[in-house]
């Protein structure tokens, strides 16, 4: 959940060091966070249809 909020924080045009403040975090973890939301977007994007793992 905080890496969509941090994702969703992103698109919105803010800046990690933003997402941060307003969340009360570390800025590195906004980063942390966005960089592994991106990691898992990716792979569910990239994830073969059908879930047969062919």
């Amino acid at each position: 959940p905080r890496q969509r909020e941090v994702m969703a924080w992103t698109l919105d045009g803010y800046r990690p060091q933003e997402i941060a403040q307003i969340m009360g975090i570390a800025p590195e973890a906004a980063r942390k966070n966005l960089e592994r939301g991106r990691t898992l977007l990716k792979q569910a994007l990239l994830k073969p249809a059908g879930g047969s793992g062919q």
